[in-house]
């Protein structure tokens, strides 16, 4: 697959999705001009960039839905960066240490539809960007178990929250019990799919749990 894909891009290659500048998807000056924001408003979901930028909203949905797979790699970084800097701080004041970075899943037929969740994509960039050094990956701590409306199109919080509701489920409970846990998304707006899948992860036992998405 690797080969095939480079194949595509040496035929095929890319232009940043901004200047134009042939040869990648983004390039570093057009990165480092989407503004940053690592606090959300809701209560222990991080971020790092400003999800308005049109840039950003470019990046996004590509990933989603243009199988630009890479933007993950490239997005995990600073990602990676703000995650590690976090949990430094909550480390040492509330003892938040070996986290499992649980990504966001898709349900069976998003996943037949997509072929590949962006979430889990980012994650697994994340766990090669630190080398089990710092936390690990629980890919299949949660299951979608609902069809849903997609959120995008849902413009009320309280609708939001409701299509979400019981929309996940634990596929094994002992290996998340007692643990801290990180769910990673690619965004959040509302918060409504983090704050769900939170509430069956700490009703499963998990000991604390946080959220880190690429944009809000």
């Amino acid at each position: 697959m690797n080969l095939v894909r480079s194949i595509l891009n040496f035929l095929f290659p890319h232009h940043c999705l901004s200047c134009k500048k042939e040869g990648v998807i983004v390039c570093d000056n057009c990165l480092l001009a989407i503004p940053r924001e690592h606090v959300t408003p809701i209560p222990d979901i991080l971020t790092v960039f400003h999800y308005r930028h049109p840039l950003m909203k470019k990046l996004i949905w590509n990933l989603k839905y243009s199988n630009k797979r890479d933007i993950a790699t490239i997005l995990a970084v600073p990602l990676y960066d703000e995650l590690i800097a976090e949990l430094s701080e909550r480390k040492l004041f509330s003892g938040f240490a070996n986290p499992l970075l649980v990504p966001i899943p898709l349900s069976k037929s998003g996943m037949k539809a997509r072929g590949y969740n962006q979430s889990a994509l980012i994650v697994k960039a994340l766990v090669e960007l630190d080398n089990n050094t710092t936390f690990q990956a629980k890919y299949d701590a949660l299951e979608k178990t609902k069809e849903t409306t997609k959120q995008a199109k849902i413009k009320n919080r309280k609708k939001r929250l409701s299509n979400m509701k019981n929309a996940f489920a634990i596929k094994n409970a002992e290996t998340i019990r007692g643990k801290n846990i990180i769910i990673i998304d690619d965004i959040t707006t509302t918060g409504a799919t983090i704050t769900e899948a939170k509430k069956v992860l700490l009703k499963a036992g998990a000991r604390e749990v946080i959220a880190f998405t690429l944009a809000h």
